[in-house]
C-alpha cells in the first residue's frame, strides 16, 4: 500500500489527471494533452499520473516524447512466468527505453498477461480472478490477502493505485488481463445486488441474474471443461469442490443460485435426528452456506423427478430444512419449461424459490407465473441458423439410408396414427411369458400392425435385407406426430437407445447430458452447437466449449437461462427486492 503515497501526495488536481503534463506523442502541445486527458474521463476513460504505475520513476519526469512505435520487448512477455525471471521483465517494462511521463497512455505500453501463464493453479485463478472482477466491493475483502499472496510483486505494480474504484480501474485491467476482462459478458458496474453460482456449469444462472442487474461474487463447479467455458465468458474461474470450501470463505450475497443434484437424504437422519438428516449430500452444504450467511433470496433447480423422488421424501425434507433456517417457500414446487416461455424445447424442471423471512417462514410464498405458452405456438425454426453451416453436422449416408427406410415404413402403412414403439424384430414373434406385461403389450400392438399390412411389410422386410445391416437400436421406430405430418423428412428427429424417435417440429426434445444430438429433417443434418445453446436461451455472443461433444454435454447439463431469468422476477416481485 506504499505504492498509493505518491497519488496521495499529489494535488487533487494532479491525482485527477486534468493537470498540464508532457505530450505523450511528440508534436502535441501542452493544450492538447490537457484537451484528451480531459476527453478521456468525459469518455469513462482513466488517466493515471505516471508514476501511480511506475514506483521507480522520478517524482518530477523528465520531459520526454512517447516513441512512435512501443519497444519490441514491451509485447506479451513469455508464456512461462514465475517470480524468478519477473525481474529482468521488471527490468525492460521499466528500462529508459520507455518514457515516464505522467500523461503517458496507459495502453501504449502495458504489458499483457495471461493468468493462466501468471498463475498455474486453477484453485489460485479463483481467488485472483474473483479478486480482480469484484475490486471496489464488499467481496474485496475475502479475496485479497490471499490473491496478494499468490500474484508476483510486478503484476502488482501494475494494477490500479489503491485498486481506484471511485476512478475505475476497468479499462487497465482490461489491458493486463486481457483473457479475463475482454470477455462476452463483463461484470456489472453498478450491480443492484449481488449473487452466487453454485454447481455452476457453464453459467446459465450466472447469465439470468445479470440480466436482472445482479453481480456474481462467487462461483463453484467441479468439472474442468466446465470451468475452463465458465471462465471464457464471464472472466472468472470457478472455485472447484464446493464440500471443501467453508462457508466464511464465501463473500456475502443477496442470491443464492444452484442446480443441485437430486440425492436420496440419509435414512440415518431418523436415528440420529433432523440436523444429520441432510449430511453427506449436496443440499447439506447449500444448506450450511444459508445458516451462515443468511441469503436473502434463494433459487434453486433440479430435475423433474425432484417432487417424486424418494416417494416424495426428499422434497419434503428439502422444505423442512429450509423453513429450519427461516425461509418462505411456495406451497409445492414451481414445474416449469422452456416452451412455456416461448423457447421451443419441452425440458420440464422444478425451481424452488424462497425468501428469508423468519417470523412468516410457515406462510407460504405465492408465485404466480405468467400465463404459459402453448406448445403449438412454438417452433423450431425460430433457432435454427440461417445459411449454410459446417459440413460436420451433415448426416452419414447410413443415417440417410436408415431414415429412408422408416419414410418408407410410415408411407406404406395403413396407419396414419401409431401411438406406440415399433419393434420390427416381434413383428412375427408372440410374447414371451417372462416378459412384463406393458412389454407384452407393445408387442401385441406391433403382431396387430404386421397382420394388417402383412404383403407391404414383407416386401419391406425383403426390399431392405431383413435388416440384417441395420444396428438392432435402429430396428426400433417411435413416431410421435400423430397425423400431423407426412414424412420423417419434415419432422425432429432423434437417434436413442429406444431407437429413431420421430417427433413434430414445433419444440425440441429435451437436451440431455447423454449426446443424443436432435436431426433436423427439413435441413437433413444435426443441430449445430449454437442452435443448442438457443435452446437454452445462451445468447449468441456466448462461447461456446471448442469440443462439439463437450459443448452438446454442457449445455445439456445447464438452467435454461430464460426459466431462471422469469422465475427470479416473479421472486423479486412478489416480495419487493
Amino acid at each position: 500500500r506504499g505504492r498509493d503515497s505518491t497519488l496521495r501526495g499529489s494535488s487533487s488536481r494532479e491525482a485527477s489527471g486534468l493537470t498540464p503534463a508532457i505530450s505523450t506523442r511528440r508534436g502535441k502541445s501542452k493544450r492538447q494533452t490537457l484537451s484528451f486527458t480531459a476527453d478521456v474521463k468525459r469518455r469513462g476513460g482513466i488517466y493515471f499520473p505516471g508514476r501511480m504505475w511506475y514506483p521507480n520513476s522520478p517524482s518530477t519526469p523528465p520531459e520526454q516524447t512517447m516513441p512512435k512505435t512501443r519497444p519490441k520487448e514491451n509485447h506479451l512477455p513469455p508464456s512461462s512466468l514465475s517470480d524468478s525471471n519477473f525481474e529482468s521483465i521488471g527490468h525492460r517494462v521499466h528500462s529508459e527505453d520507455v518514457p515516464r511521463s505522467i500523461n503517458a497512455r496507459y495502453d501504449e505500453f502495458h504489458p499483457s498477461y495471461r493468468l493462466a501463464d501468471v498463475v498455474p493453479s486453477a484453485n489460485d485463478r479463483a481467488i485472483v480472478s474473483h479478486w480482480l472482477q469484484n475490486l471496489g466491493t464488499r467481496a474485496t475483502e475475502v479475496y485479497e490477502e490471499a490473491a496478494r499472496r499468490i500474484l508476483p510483486a510486478r503484476i502488482q505494480d501494475y494494477l490500479p493505485n489503491a485498486f481506484c474504484a471511485a476512478e475505475g480501474s476497468l479499462p487497465p485491467l482490461q489491458t493486463l488481463f486481457p483473457d479475463l476482462f475482454n470477455i462476452p459478458f463483463p461484470a456489472l458496474e453498478t450491480p443492484t445486488f449481488t449473487f452466487i453460482d453454485l454447481f455452476a456449469g457453464i453459467g446459465g444462472f450466472h447469465l439470468a441474474m445479470e440480466k436482472l442487474g445482479g453481480r456474481c461474487v462467487f462461483a463453484s463447479e467441479w468439472d474442468e471443461d466446465c470451468k475452463r467455458t465458465y471462465e471464457s465468458n464471464y472472466g472468472v474461474t470457478p472455485f472447484g469442490d464446493i464440500t471443501k470450501i467453508d462457508e466464511k470463505d464465501i463473500p456475502h450475497h443477496d442470491v443464492l443460485c444452484a442446480g443441485f443434484p437430486c440425492q436420496p437424504f440419509s435414512k440415518a437422519g431418523q436415528q440420529l435426528g433432523f440436523s444429520d438428516e441432510t449430511k453427506g449430500t449436496l443440499f447439506f452444504d447449500i444448506e450450511r452456506i444459508l445458516a451462515y450467511h443468511k441469503t436473502k433470496f434463494i433459487v434453486l433447480e433440479n430435475v423433474r423427478n425432484l417432487v417424486a423422488h424418494d416417494h416424495g421424501r426428499t422434497w419434503k425434507t428439502i422444505s423442512a430444512h429450509l423453513k429450519q433456517l427461516g425461509y418462505r417457500l411456495t406451497p409445492e414446487p414451481l414445474i416449469v419449461s422452456p416452451h412455456h416461455f416461448g423457447v421451443p424445447q419441452i425440458r420440464e424442471r422444478v425451481v424452488i424459490l424462497g425468501v428469508l423471512d423468519p417470523s412468516r417462514s410457515n406462510e407460504p410464498l405465492s408465485i404466480t407465473l405468467p400465463q404459459p405458452c402453448e406448445k403449438k405456438d412454438c417452433s423450431v425454426s425460430t433457432i435454427l441458423e440461417r445459411g449454410e453451416v459446417d459440413k460436420s453436422y451433415a448426416l452419414s449416408e447410413s443415417e440417410i439410408s436408415e431414415i429412408e427406410m422408416w419414410d418408407e415404413f410410415y408411407k406404406g402403412v395403413k396407419e396414419t396414427v401409431i401411438g406406440f414403439p415399433i419393434w420390427a424384430e416381434w413383428f412375427k414373434r408372440a410374447p414371451e411369458s417372462n416378459m412384463p406385461d406393458w412389454k407384452k403389450d407393445i408387442i401385441r400392438k406391433n403382431n396387430e400392425l404386421y397382420i394388417n399390412n402383412k404383403d407391404f411389410i414383407d416386401g419391406w422386410f425383403a426390399k431392405h435385407g431383413n435388416l440384417q445391416s441395420v444396428t438392432p437400436t435402429m430396428r426400433k421406430m417411435e413416431w410421435q406426430c400423430g397425423g400431423d405430418i407426412a414424412s420423417a423428412w419434415d419432422a425432429l428427429m432423434q437417434k436413442r437407445p429406444s431407437g429413431l424417435r420421430i417427433k413434430r417440429p414445433d419444440c425440441a426434445p429435451a437436451l440431455v447430458a447423454i449426446v443424443q444430438v436432435p436431426i433436423i429433417g427439413p435441413k437433413r443434418r444435426r443441430m449445430t452447437v449454437r442452435e443448442a445453446a438457443r435452446l437454452q436461451s445462451f445468447p449468441d455472443a456466448f462461447i461456446p466449449c471448442p469440443d462439439k461433444h463437450q459443448a452438446y454435454k454442457q449445455f445439456g447439463n445447464a438452467v435454461n437461462v430464460e426459466v431462471i431469468r422469469h422465475c427470479a422476477v416473479e421472486l423479486f416481485n412478489a416480495t419487493a427486492f
